[in-house]
C-alpha cells in the first residue's frame, strides 16, 4: 500500500508548506502518518490528538527522536512554540484523565460525570488548538 506522503496528493499537501507558514518537517511528519489528504487536513488543523497519532509521536518524527530543537520548526500561526503548545495541552489532558479516573472510582455518578467532563475538556483542547494554529 502507498503511503499518502509518496502520492501526488501527498506531494502537493508537503509542498504547500510555505503558504501555510509551517516547515516543511512538520508537513513532512503529518502526510507520514495519515492515510489521505483529509487525515492530513485534519491533522495540520489540530483535529487530531491521539486520533491519528500522539503528539510525541509527531514531535519525534519531526526532531529525529529529539537530535533537533522542536523551535527549530514552525507550525503556522503558533511558529516555532508549537511544540510547548502542544506538550502543555497533552500534560493538562493525562492529569486531567488521572484525576477523573481516580474520582470515576469512587462513585458511579461521578464516573458518569467524568466521562461529561472530558469529553467536553477534549472539545475545548481541540477547539484551542485551531485557534492556536489559526485555523478558527
Amino acid at each position: 500500500m502507498t503511503k499518502f506522503m509518496d502520492t501526488t496528493a501527498g506531494e502537493d499537501f508537503i509542498a504547500s508548506a510555505d503558504s501555510r507558514e509551517t516547515s516543511r518537517e512538520i508537513m513532512e511528519a503529518i502526510a507520514w502518518f495519515v492515510k489521505d489528504e483529509a487525515e492530513a487536513e485534519a491533522l495540520w488543523n489540530g483535529d487530531w490528538l491521539w486520533n491519528i497519532c500522539t503528539p510525541t509521536d509527531l514531535w519525534r518524527r519531526v526532531t529525529k527522536d529529539g537530535l533537533l530543537e522542536a523551535t527549530d520548526f514552525f507550525w503556522g500561526a503558533s511558529g516555532p512554540r508549537w511544540w510547548a503548545l502542544i506538550s502543555e495541552m497533552e500534560r493538562e489532558a493525562e492529569d486531567y484523565a488521572a484525576n477523573a479516573w481516580k474520582r470515576a472510582m469512587t462513585s458511579g455518578k461521578a464516573k458518569e460525570e467524568a466521562y461529561a467532563r472530558r469529553e467536553n475538556r477534549i472539545a475545548k483542547e481541540e477547539a484551542y488548538i485551531r485557534r492556536t494554529l489559526g485555523k478558527d
